[in-house]
């Protein structure tokens, strides 16, 4: 069971098999009030990934090996039929007005990365293509989350995108991808009926992953993952975490947006809150727990004299994994854009993660952490 992480070097092969199209306007985020539109000053755009193209082999087409464990979660029981295919990435809102989320609490990774305005944006990841819920409110695309996603080699779903960064990015990346903005009404995104007129509309949106599947096919994106390994690797016996006791961890990203985990010994989870209030899925009517916990530190600046968007630098830095009631300090890497995140332990051997859904913050080494 002790595979490999993904490894994922190779340059992706399938193109960008939808036209790109951005939302017309993006927002400032806030806590206080809904988003307004705006539009960031014309800064240069972060540093661009390669833009090569990749290799003209041909991708795989059907699974190398049946495979009963889950690449994202380590655990047995995954369905033969999923074996081999590429996860989902849903990007998902984190404002209050937007609350409650609905289909995050079956997602396998869950990504919680800063935008702008002191709040945060998520990335729900499912690896059964074929057994996505529905997910909602979906939201647009940050430069940084397709990054993540590209590291995963899976398929990347926003509604629309920030104009400048982001549209720079996601051209370059050149990632397969569905996007809202262009799909409205037709194949996976919705206007949700129990929403509309009771919401702003930038929280309305859905996606249907009943629909992944014929949408991948009509669309013609390829299926099956470059690699067959996992994406930690996953040990073979539960292991606490050795260098401190952690019943509690918040992670302050803002003065006004933390996130925090009590750890609750009969579950073996550590259940999650937004500002002190528990972090639900409305239609699953339960609170988000999660098997691991990963704080991954970087430096998070500003890339506009406006103070409008982030800069969330992706190549390493320090960090602590949190599981089974302890804790222990690592550092993390990713290679490049089309790498994934992978973590070490202090002796600099590769960090051993215990089976289960994992959640990943990634917060400005500035910022308040709280350990107990």
């Amino acid at each position: 069971m002790n595979t490999r992480k993904i490894r994922c070097t190779l340059m992706l092969l399938a193109g960008m098999l939808l036209p790109f199209s951005g939302c017309a306007k993006e927002e400032v985020q806030s806590e206080a009030a809904p988003e307004t539109e705006t539009r960031p000053a014309a800064t240069q755009p972060p540093t661009e990934p390669e833009t090569q193209p990749a290799p003209q082999t041909e991708p795989p087409t059907e699974p190398q090996q049946n495979n009963s464990i889950n690449p994202l979660t380590g655990e047995s029981g995954y369905p033969d039929a999923a074996a081999g295919k590429r996860p989902i990435a849903v990007m998902v809102n984190n404002l209050a007005q937007a609350y409650p989320q609905y289909g995050i609490a079956q997602a396998d990774i869950l990504y919680e990365v800063p935008v702008e305005g002191g709040v945060t944006r998520m990335m729900a990841v499912y690896a059964d293509l074929s057994n996505v819920p529905d997910v909602g409110s979906v939201r647009s695309c940050r430069y940084y989350f397709p990054k993540l996603a590209m590291g995963m080699d899976a398929v990347y779903c926003h509604w629309g995108a920030e104009q400048f960064h982001a549209a720079s990015i996601l051209s370059a990346l050149n990632i397969d991808r569905f996007d809202g903005g262009d799909l409205e009404h037709s194949l996976l995104f919705y206007r949700d009926p129990e929403r509309v007129g009771r919401y702003s509309s930038e929280h309305t949106g859905y996606l249907r992953g009943s629909d992944i599947p014929a949408a991948m096919e009509q669309y013609g994106i390829r299926e099956y993952a470059v690699s067959r390994d996992t994406l930690f690797d996953f040990a073979e016996t539960a292991e606490t975490p050795a260098e401190a006791a952690c019943t509690r961890a918040v992670i302050s990203f803002s003065e006004s947006s933390s996130t925090g985990f009590t750890y609750d010994p009969a579950a073996k989870l550590y259940y999650a809150d937004h500002n002190g209030s528990p972090q639900m899925d409305g239609h699953a009517s339960q609170q988000l727990a999660f098997s691991n916990v990963f704080v991954l530190q970087t430096d998070i600046s500003y890339l506009d004299d406006a103070n409008y968007l982030r800069r969330v630098e992706l190549e390493g830095g320090s960090g602590y994994y949190v599981s089974l009631g302890g804790m222990e300090s690592i550092r993390w890497e990713k290679a490049d854009d089309r790498s994934p995140i992978v973590c070490y332990a202090a002796d600099g051997t590769e960090l051993r993660v215990n089976t289960g859904n994992s959640y990943i913050g990634i917060v400005g080494n500035t910022r308040g952490l709280h350990f107990e």
